[in-house]
């Protein structure tokens, strides 16, 4: 068994698009769109599914760009496959990506200029480890960590 990739419900795909390429430097992979026959069981979705795929430093993520605008009321909606757990695809974004820095105060110079919220009260460091971090969203609000830290 081994790592695919990280799934990412986005509310605006170019958007996204824009940030995890542009501002995060991951490479554009490819496109997709699921006709709506095929998303139906995976996404419950009713209409085409459009899928953007990306990768950086073997890290692969897709992002999801589903037709309903936001969870159900009272949470996620029940599965469309029988027996199955209530749907994560009602919920935007996994809860975070980490991504390691060589030097954080020179990437958040670099997202700052292009208006990446950076989340100040989540700064931390730990100086025996010489290291830092910091989180910043992505335009749907979902959360990266920047981890500076030599070695692994």
């Amino acid at each position: 068994m081994r790592m695919s990739h990280i799934g990412i419900r986005v509310s605006d795909w170019a958007r996204s698009l824009r940030f995890y390429h542009d501002a995060l430097g991951f490479r554009f992979v490819g496109e997709d769109r699921l006709g709506a026959e095929s998303a139906a069981p995976l996404f419950g979705a009713a209409s085409p599914v459009r899928v953007g795929w990306l990768e950086r430093e073997g890290v692969r993520i897709q992002l999801l760009e589903l037709p309903a605008a936001g969870p159900a009321p009272g949470g996620a909606r029940e599965s469309a496959l029988p027996g199955s757990a209530p749907s994560p695809f009602d919920r935007f974004g996994p809860t975070h990506l980490a991504l390691r820095v060589a030097d954080l105060d020179a990437v958040l110079r670099e997202l700052g200029a292009q208006g990446v919220p950076v989340l100040e009260q989540t700064r931390s460091a730990r100086p025996e480890l010489r290291a830092r971090s910091v989180f910043v969203t992505d335009p749907d609000g979902a959360w990266i960590e920047l981890a500076e830290q030599p070695g692994d």
